[in-house]
This record gives C-alpha cells, structure tokens and sequence, in this order.
C-alpha cells in the first residue's frame, strides 16, 4: 500500500518483482488490496516469472490488466474494475502462444460483456469464475478449451443461453464433464427461451440453476420440476402459436378481401388502363373534341345481329352518310390480342354504337366493349358520354345490367324501328348522333 511519487522514473511493484523473481523458484505470489497506480507501468510491461504457477491480484481496483502469462496456471483477479478493458481485450497478452491457464477467476469484475476472443489459445483451462458481474449473455468463445470442467456464470442477469453457446458447451461435454452454474440469473421461462430449457434437461452439461425463472410480463414463477414446466410453457405457447396463426389468417384474410373489393370495384377502370398501356396509344392525354379520331363510330354488336350491321349499318351510314365505321371482322388488325385491338378501336373512334339485343348481355367481348367504352368516356374524354345504344328488340329494364340502365335512363339510345317512315327518322337520329 505504499507508492512512490516525485521521481521521474517511479519505481513500479510490478516491475520490481518481475526482475528480481525472474530466476528464482518461487510458484505464488499474492498483491492484493494495493494502490493500482504503484502496480503496473503504463509502457514497458516485463512478463510473469518463468518459475511463478500462480498470480493473485484481487481488490486492487485495476481497470487495466494485460499480462504476458509464460507459465501461470491459476489466475485470480477478483473484485477489480476490468470491465470495460475486457470488452474491448484480453488478459493474456500472448494469445497466440498456448497458455498453460487452468484456473481463472474474474469476478466481481463490473463485467457487462466480455470481447469474444478473451479467452483465445487457452486449451488447458479447466475453470472460470465470471460470478458476480452483469453478463446478459455469452459473448465468449470457450470452444478451444476441451478440458474445460467449470463454468461458474452465478449472479449474473442470463436470461438463456443462444444456440450457438449451447451447441458450445455440447461440444465441451464430449471430452470433458462440464458444469456450469447459473444460480441467482435472471432466466426467463417464455416461448422465446423454450428451447434454452429443453437443452437444460436435456443436454450432458451439468447446469445448477434456481427453481424460479421469469415470465413474459416479469412475474417470478417458482417450479420444483423443470420438465413440468416445460410442459406448462409448450401449452402456453402452442396457444400462443395458434393465437398468432388465427390472427395472421385474418388480418391476411382482411387485407385479400380488402384488395379484392379495391381490384373489383375498379376492374373496368384497371383493365381500361391495361390494354390502353399495352397498345400504342402509351402516352395516353385526355382527350378534347378537336382531336382527329380513325373512326366516327366503332360499333360493338354480337355475331347473331351480324346481318344488321352489314346490311343496314354499312349501307346507311358509311354508303349513304360518309360515315367511317369500325367493324371488329373487317378492321381488326390481324395478329393482335383482341382485347388490344378492341381498346384501341374505341379509343380511336369518336363514338361506341352497341347494338342491344338479349344476345348482347350474353356474349362475353360486347359487355367488355361496352364496359371499355364507358372508361374511354371516364377517363380519356372528360366524363363525356361518347357511347350510342341501339335496341333490335324490346327488353324490359328489370334484365338490364345496372350500368347499362344508366344510360338508358340518360336518353342514350334508340329504338330500331318496324315501318320505314320510322327508319328515316332512325337514322337522322343516329347522323345526328355521330356529328355532336
């Protein structure tokens, strides 16, 4: 407890004993409870006696602690402050040297967490004392020291091990009988360290532990049977498991349902910009009414009302009014997918003229054009109605589909008539259409 200050080159204990023991037989030497500024020099450190077996150096407040070992097999630096040094380095100064460390003891340390390489090249080490600090976890590697026999981690805060320091330790246990100690930890009995207690009861490791561990919330459960409350935790989390499953499946559930009425309620509008992407017209503008367009009017209709369009609709209105028509069979171009060639038949035609009969409402490609048609109205003409409906035949409102009755109730459409006074008026109407 002594120390010598005013000298500019202080003699240090460290140094004085290193020199005058080297070359002498002695095996143990005990500094404890000394001042820990008159210990070690800050430069040159010479290396332990090659004589000395055993270093005692608890309760000297050393926050430093990095030694060239040579021959020491046991090792006590209980109750410093190497904490923080060891976080970051190891004790022993030759780590790649193969130390002859059996026995360390570096408890009551303030030890939060320990640099995995501390305990490097120390194949003969048979125990350690990391008691009495605050490890949460194991950060050390132990793997190179197969004759290792006690691992003594007691009044830490390890709530479990990981897999990897199990598998470890499992690997430690097949060359030699390792016991570990963990009494007074914070071990915790949840689903995620379910695994950590299987491996207690299950594994050759000897592991001595309290009866009481922590659940989830922080509650301290008391146990007499570890497997016993393996069991009690499997259940609680197998409905856990179940729990988060039945959750999972509804909020996916909720989200696909939610999707599907977005995608369903806005089909039209989603296949309109689809095919419209797919076909030329890629740098798609609203358009106005001063746009030149191919067509005056594509005219959508079911093959069973063929006749009328080529008999009446051609004759009338491309023959006698210089109208040009688009028909799927004669200006579809060949090679393209329908639906493209349909997408872009409307959106190059001033006007859709669908020809209404019940045939219409069945046939697949007449309400799709019908349904695009509308789009092209929505979304390319600013909401002006572009679409013309011809009814062949009288039905009732009650068989329409909804949409369809919109514009039925809008005044969109007229009647083929059944007497030729009725047809001249039927086809002013329709010029008149297509000219707006």
């Amino acid at each position: 407890k002594t120390c010598s200050h005013g000298r500019e080159d202080p003699i240090y204990m460290w140094t004085t004993l290193a020199l005058g023991l080297n070359g002498s037989s002695v095996k143990y030497l005990e500094l404890t409870d000394n001042n820990p500024v008159c210990l070690f020099p800050v430069s040159k450190l010479y290396p332990a006696p090659p004589s000395l077996l055993t270093l005692k150096m608890s309760s000297n407040k050393l926050e430093r602690f990095a030694l060239e070992l040579t021959n020491i097999q046991k090792l006590i630096l209980r109750d410093n402050n190497l904490g923080n040094f060891l976080r970051l380095k190891s004790f022993n100064k030759r780590t790649e040297r193969n130390s002859k460390l059996e026995y360390v003891d570096i408890s009551e340390n303030n030890i939060y967490t320990l640099i995995p390489s501390v305990f490097q090249g120390q194949a003969e080490l048979r125990y350690i004392n990391l008691s009495h600090n605050h490890l949460q976890e194991i950060s050390f590697d132990v793997s190179q020291s197969n004759n290792l026999s006690l691992l003594d981690l007691s009044n830490n805060s390890i709530s479990a091990f990981d897999q990897n320091s199990m598998r470890m330790f499992d690997n430690i246990s097949l060359t030699s009988n390792l016991t570990i100690y963990l009494l007074n930890n914070s071990l915790q009995c949840t689903c995620k360290t379910l695994i950590f207690w299987k491996w207690i009861v299950g594994t050759r490791v000897n592991v001595f532990f309290d009866r009481r561990c922590l659940s989830a919330d922080g509650t301290v459960i008391q146990f007499i049977s570890a497997n016993k409350r393996i069991q009690e935790l499997e259940k609680e989390c197998l409905s856990y498991d179940m729990f988060i499953i039945i959750v999972s499946i509804v909020l996916v559930a909720t989200l696909i349902c939610f999707v599907g009425a977005v995608v369903y309620k806005y089909r039209w509008k989603l296949r309109y910009m689809f095919y419209l992407a797919k076909s030329k017209h890629r740098r798609h503008e609203t358009s106005t009414d001063s746009k030149h367009y191919v067509y005056d009017a594509f005219i959508s209709y079911c093959e069973h009302d063929n006749l009328f369009v080529i008999n009446d609709c051609i004759q009338n209105l491309e023959m006698d009014r210089n109208f040009k028509l688009c028909l799927h069979q004669r200006d579809f171009l060949p090679g393209e997918e329908i639906t493209t060639n349909i997408t872009n038949a409307i959106h190059e035609s001033r006007k859709t003229i669908c020809i209404v009969t019940k045939n219409f409402f069945d046939s697949y490609y007449c309400m799709f054009e019908f349904n695009m048609a509308r789009m092209e109205s929505i979304y390319s003409r600013d909401k002006r109605n572009i679409i013309f409906l011809i009814f062949l035949e009288q039905i009732l409102p009650q068989n329409m589909p909804l949409m369809l009755l919109e514009l039925v109730q809008k005044d969109s459409y007229i009647e083929y008539p059944n007497d030729e006074q009725g047809a001249i008026v039927f086809w002013e109407k329709i010029d008149e259409a297509l000219r707006q």
